[in-house]
This record gives structure tokens, sequence and C-alpha cells, in this order.
């Protein structure tokens, strides 16, 4: 198998997935195909663990179904860079790209995301038989993170904070020397050269310092524009009253009003600072919220709804599931097991 040491499978079927899992957390399975025997994916596929606390997974390899699995992740904070393709995942029940179930990333250039866990948390993952997904993950642990003194922080990302959230996510636009990186990882699993796995970690930290300063150094979001430090504060501003407001009432008016600037001016704002319109950020902020009201203020869904905007149970539970890959009974089934 060979593949905790970093070697490649080309067929890898069930068993060689379960091998590969054990140093990202525990209980992996296939939830579908039920029952195959032969290779679940075809191409380059490696988990390799560098050091205590630092592993790197890479994948360039194609869905021979549309395979389904779930393990429960260990604590830590994950940094992964698709080259291309992408896959419907969700984490905690939250949807990693919400975008890819509504068939917005097919043929989209290289994306990056960042998620943390404090602790232990459901991964799913959904493939979709003949899609190629080329990926680069890499996983951290909080003491290999305090070990390299990595801390750092800028108005628009608090890398010291964000690892202590659970469930924090950050998505972006990689930087060229991210992907480049990544690209030079998938390149050095299939072609093991001297001295490997030391060119393998190095790169792999490099990756990783790579993607910190995209974050710090740049407004999070796939922004189509720069923001100077006036409207980060402005934006902020705009977000903590958002965070307070009556949502059934909010509208761009009333945010332009609070922010004593012109609607043009707040859409640009969120359009350059989180790549998305004033409506969408909303949106997003609302179901995030009757998520959490959901799964940890044990408020019913109708109560949720509400929170979120909607008048109907039944819009809600679309938007939700859209947003979320699951639907809100099941978010709660499993947040409160009977």
């Amino acid at each position: 198998m060979g593949l905790s040491n970093g070697q490649p499978a080309r067929r890898v079927d069930g068993a060689t997935l379960a091998a590969c899992s054990q140093p990202l957390g525990r209980n992996f399975r296939v939830v579908t195909p039920h029952a195959a025997n032969g290779p679940l994916l075809d191409g380059d596929f490696g988990v390799c663990a560098l050091r205590p606390g630092l592993l790197v997974q890479y994948s360039d390899a194609v869905d021979l179904y549309d395979l389904v699995t779930r393990i429960e992740q260990r604590p830590g904070i994950t940094i992964q860079v698709f080259l291309n393709g992408s896959v419907a995942a969700t984490l905690g029940g939250r949807s990693l790209f919400p975008d890819v179930r509504q068939g917005l990333v097919e043929g989209a250039g290289p994306r990056a995301l960042i998620t943390t866990r404090v602790r232990p948390e459901l991964l799913e993952r959904r493939g979709c038989r003949g899609s190629r997904v080329r990926k680069v993950s890499v996983t951290l642990s909080q003491d290999w993170l305090a070990d390299c003194g990595l801390v750092g922080r800028s108005p628009s990302f608090d890398l010291e904070r964000f690892a202590q959230v659970h469930l924090a996510q950050r998505n972006w636009i990689p930087s060229t020397g991210v992907v480049a990186l990544a690209e030079r990882i998938l390149q050095l699993s299939r072609q093991p050269e001297p001295f490997y796995r030391l060119h393998l970690e190095s790169t792999t930290i490099e990756l990783v310092a790579q993607a910190f300063g995209d974050l710090i150094g740049r407004p999070t979001g796939p922004e189509t524009g720069r923001a100077d430090p006036r409207d980060l504060r402005r934006m902020r501003r705009i977000e903590a009253y958002i965070a307070t407001a009556d949502q059934t009432a909010l509208s761009l008016d009333e945010l332009a009003r609070f922010a004593g600037t012109s609607n043009r001016t707040v859409q640009r704002l969120f359009q350059t600072i989180h790549g998305i319109s004033a409506f969408e950020y909303i949106r997003r902020y609302n179901l995030e919220r009757a998520h959490d009201s959901l799964t940890r203020e044990g408020v019913s869904i109708k109560e949720a709804a509400h929170l979120a905007g909607y008048s109907g149970a039944a819009n809600f539970s679309t938007a939700f599931r859209r947003h979320f890959g699951r639907t809100p009974s099941q978010v709660v089934r499993q947040a409160r097991p009977q």
C-alpha cells in the first residue's frame, strides 16, 4: 500500500481509503456504493505524515462512482487547494463549497479554503462519477502551529483567533505561488526523487506559509478588487450592524443609511471584500445563524426559519439544504440524538 509514507496509489479501493484515513480521524466509512469490491478512485492518491502535527494529502483522481464517504476528523486546521474540479462536502453539516451543488464550480479556476476543528467533527464527501479532482490538503495540529510560532493578524484575518473558533472557515482565490506549490506537491508524488520526504516537507511548509500570507495580506473571499483600511473599517461596522438588526426588515437602503453612504457604495464594499452582493451576504449570514440556533440553542425549525427571514418552512428548508448540503431536520437529528 505504501500510502503512509506518501507513495501514491493508482487504483484506490475502500480498504486503501480506510487505511489512508487513519492519520486524519476515525470511524471512516464508505456510505455509497454499498458493495463495491473493486477500485473507487482511479489516479494518484496519497497521504503522508511528515511530522507530528503536519500531514499532507494529495489527489489527482477520477471518481468511478458517485462516491460518498464519512469520517470523524480530529481537531486541527486544514488548508485545501483545489487545482481542478471540486466535490460537494460538509463539515459538521456546513457546506464547504455551497455553490458546488448549484453547478457553478465546474470549469472554474483554482480555489482554496481553510477550516478549523477545535473538537472532532464529521466530514462528509460527495463525489460525482466521472469527475476528476486535483487537490492538495494540509492538516496542522494546534501544537504544530504553536511550535512554529505561526501567529499573524491583519484587518481582514486574525490567524490566532481563527484557530480557536470551531468550524471557522474562509474561502479564497489562491495566489499563483500557492497554486505552483500545490502543483509541485502533485509532481513530487508521481516522481519520487532522492530526498523525497525532505522536498515534500519543505514544499508543504512553504505552501502553508504562502496560504497564510494570502489570508493575512488581503481581504478574505473571492475578491474582485482591493479594499483600503477605511473601507474595511466601514465593512466591519456594517457587519456588526447586520448581526444585531431585525432581519425581517433589513434592506440595502437601511445599510446605506447606517453607513452614511450610497446603495452603490455598499454594494461595492460587499463585492470587493466578500466577493458577493449585500443580499447574498445577508442570506448566508441568516442561514448560518439559523444553523447555530438549531444545533446549539434547540429552537424549532419554524423558529429558525423566522430567524433567517423566511415566512415559510418549505422555502427555508430548500435554501438551508442548498447551503449546508442537509435539510434542517437532518441537522437537528444529528445535533440532538434521541
